[in-house]
């Protein structure tokens, strides 16, 4: 007796799987948040000026991009921290208040974002 087919022998959602699986996965790799090796190594040989510079040109484009298009608790923790790295406390506050009204509803977010404040020492 021959043997059935995938689709004969009552497994044809193995093919129905396998579609959708491949329609999940991405085609590209999204580009990793910050600085590229390219940006670092020009960050090496430039004037500490300049350098704060790109630093804070690269913050204020994460603040622009989390107001416009959101983001997830680890985008604003990323913010919040920059604010606070470059001494920028009002900044940092006003990022922190922004992640919470962004994440009030996101499971976990105004958790994650008080936790942050409080490692930051910036109250809970």
């Amino acid at each position: 007796m021959a043997r059935p087919s995938t689709a004969m022998s009552g497994r044809p959602w193995r093919d129905a799987i396998r579609r959708e699986l491949a329609a999940l996965a991405p085609t590209t790799a999204a580009p990793a948040p910050g600085p590229t090796a390219a940006d670092i190594a020009a960050a090496r040989d430039m004037n500490p000026a300049d350098r704060d510079q790109m630093v804070r040109s690269m913050v204020e484009r994460l603040a622009t991009r989390l107001e416009t298009e959101g983001g997830d608790t680890n985008d604003w923790g990323r913010l919040v921290r920059a604010w606070m790295t470059l001494g920028e406390r009002a900044k940092a506050g006003e990022a922190l208040a922004k992640a919470r009204a962004a994440l009030a509803a996101t499971p976990g977010g105004l958790d994650a974002m008080n936790a942050l404040a409080r490692d930051l020492g910036m109250g809970s």
